[in-house]
């Protein structure tokens, strides 16, 4: 067992499965109680309240708070780290309370690509005939759910075809999908454009063809992950470059219960609550897609606000080192992001109409315990993944961060996170060759010799 797949422990030793105070369930906003609700155990709870703030918070475009002199919106990430078999695979059906709002985009887009290709056939005839005529424009097709295996080209094309108007969620329950994008020479931005993203900054982009300019001046990515401690190192390749920093964590130990799996027949079956939420988040989503709204706090709430920052600023600084500072102040900000996606969702249960909507403590009070509930697990995980990464260094390290499959090309990230030679990697390839840790069927292609073991077992 490495130090990330230790059971957490507090102060005395005693291991436990969260250090956090327990969220009332019942002040909880009744759209996101109705998916918590979908859950069975207390830790399949506690994931479906992240997975289900981040995904509904990604459906208001144009949401937004002050913070600091400027606008934030309510895009959140959140990463859920759970051993195998502890329940996480059941976030998966929280996706289908997205059905009725992809299937409209799915079903415009497909429109939107018929007309343009009509467009541009009677475009191209006029051409022929030597007929003036005006190119068609090519439509946006603006996607909400995004798939994490997305190179950071079309990661960037994708924010920009959404424009200001949608947001772009990663939701993925094995993030293995992203983070082996991450970890490809295609996907090596994809780090940077989340950094960018979390705070709404512009990110833009030039490509040699047709000289085009991509800019995405308020990018809104949200991320909804879950994964196993032996996938975190993939994921942050670095606890320094602040992409950590910027996610709601929730940790946990495998339960040792059974839980009943025997067929309850006065029970609605999950797939006929969905129907019914999904129903539900189309009007969430048709009700804020176009509304300008800003949420407001309280001064009691903004200080609040405040004393948490300056607290976990002072401990994270003396107990884990400046790097760790990060982790309270993207915090602070998540308070007030989390607190947004609250206070929204009350508003459409009362179908109230108006441009300025008021925090109240119930939605701070729950947001707040999210909050510090996530700052205690980061803290924790920030901790073993140093000690993970101390250990790390020189050709094992190299070795363990390498992909199951990959080209030589693809490690120029790899070669830059870890600050070493390309000499060096070369020196690495043709030593773990030698050793058999690695075949390499062909020039510059290289696979792991445990993944031929693994998949025959």
């Amino acid at each position: 067992m490495n130090d990330l797949e230790k059971p957490m422990a507090d102060s005395s030793g005693t291991m436990h499965q969260s250090k956090t105070q327990v969220i009332n369930q019942n002040t909880l906003p009744n759209l996101i109680k109705q998916c918590v609700d979908l859950m069975d155990t207390p830790d399949e709870k506690k994931m479906a309240l992240n997975a289900s703030t981040v995904l509904t918070g990604a459906l208001l475009p144009h949401v937004s708070f002050a913070y600091d002199n400027r606008l934030n919106y309510t895009n959140l990430y959140s990463v859920i780290v759970f051993p195998p078999a502890s329940g996480k695979g059941k976030l998966t059906v929280l996706r289908g309370v997205l059905d009725k709002v992809e299937e409209e985009q799915i079903n415009r887009n497909a429109k939107l690509r018929r007309e343009f290709e009509t467009a541009k056939k009677i475009y191209e005839r006029k051409l022929l005939k030597g007929e003036h005529a005006d190119p068609p424009e090519k439509p946006q097709l603006k996607l909400l759910v995004v798939p994490g295996n997305t190179t950071s080209s079309k990661l960037i094309e994708q924010l920009a075809e959404n424009g200001h108007d949608s947001m772009s969620l990663i939701y993925e329950t094995e993030a293995d999908a992203l983070t082996r994008m991450m970890n490809s020479q295609n996907g090596g931005d994809n780090s940077m454009i989340l950094r960018n993203g979390f705070h709404n900054e512009p990110i833009s982009q030039m490509r040699r063809t047709n000289s085009e300019h991509l800019l995405v001046p308020k990018p809104k990515p949200a991320v909804d992950l879950t994964c196993t401690y032996s996938q975190l190192p993939n994921l942050f390749r670095s606890t320094e470059d602040g992409l950590f920093s910027r996610f709601l964590v929730l940790m946990g130990n495998a339960s040792l219960e059974w839980k009943d799996v025997s067929p309850c027949k006065s029970c609605k079956s999950i797939d006929d609550q969905l129907k019914g939420l999904s129903a539900r988040f189309w009007d969430f989503h048709e009700f804020f897609k176009e509304k300008k709204i800003e949420v407001k706090f309280t001064q009691g709430q903004w200080d609040a606000i405040n004393d948490f920052g300056k607290r976990r600023l002072k401990s994270s600084m003396s107990s884990l080192g400046e790097y760790a500072t990060s982790i309270p102040k993207r915090h602070a900000l998540m308070i007030a992001k989390v607190a947004s996606v609250f206070t929204a969702v009350t508003y459409f249960e009362h179908q109230v109409e108006c441009t300025e909507l008021l925090c109240s403590d119930s939605n701070f009070e729950g947001a707040y315990g999210m909050v510090e509930r996530s700052y205690e697990c980061s803290v924790d995980l920030f901790e073993r993944l140093s000690r993970v990464r101390a250990g790390l260094n020189g050709e094992d390290g190299f070795f363990e961060k390498l992909p199951d499959y990959f080209q030589k090309k693809e490690l120029v990230p790899l070669k830059e996170t870890m600050g070493v030679s390309e000499r060096t990697i070369e020196r690495w390839l043709v030593k773990l060759v030698e050793t058999g840790k690695l075949v390499s069927p062909k020039k510059g292609v290289y696979r792991k010799a445990m993944s031929d073991l693994a998949r025959v077992a």
